[in-house]
């Protein structure tokens, strides 16, 4: 089977690729040209890393962070500082393009919750049965 292009691999076409990312980034004029040609080789060399083509893959931190547990740089032959640099300029490239979206405080939130529905203690030993008129 080969890949067409024109149709997007995603559930939801809305969902942006590498492909989109990188022509955000060459297009992004407020970085100077230097950068912008780092940031573009870091997502290009994507494609040879993990055998896909960018428009197949979505511009997207939690698929990115999946690609790279399996990755391991001695199979690319490439060094791992090499692969850290790729990484922090990913994510550069998702934050400049606004397509970084931090939920940490999501997270965090999602974790008290679940530990105050609990009516109980945390792993700390915190109570949180008597923070009920907060959320009120």
């Amino acid at each position: 089977m080969t890949y067409d292009p024109a149709r997007n691999p995603f559930a939801d076409p809305a969902i942006p690729t590498m492909a989109n990312l990188l022509d955000i980034i060459l297009a992004h004029e407020a970085i100077d040209l230097r950068q912008r040609r780092e940031i573009a080789s870091a997502i290009r060399v994507l494609e040879h890393w993990f055998n896909r083509p960018l428009a197949a893959m979505p511009a997207s931190a939690d698929y990115l962070r999946r690609r790279f547990e399996g990755f391991h740089h001695e199979h690319a032959g490439i060094g791992h500082k090499r692969v850290q640099n790729v990484r922090s300029l990913l994510l550069k490239a998702l934050k400049l393009s606004g397509l970084w979206r931090d939920n940490l405080d999501e997270r965090r939130a999602t974790i008290w919750m679940r530990t105050w529905c609990r009516g109980g203690d945390d792993d700390r030993g915190n109570d949180y049965r008597a923070q009920e008129s907060l959320l009120v």
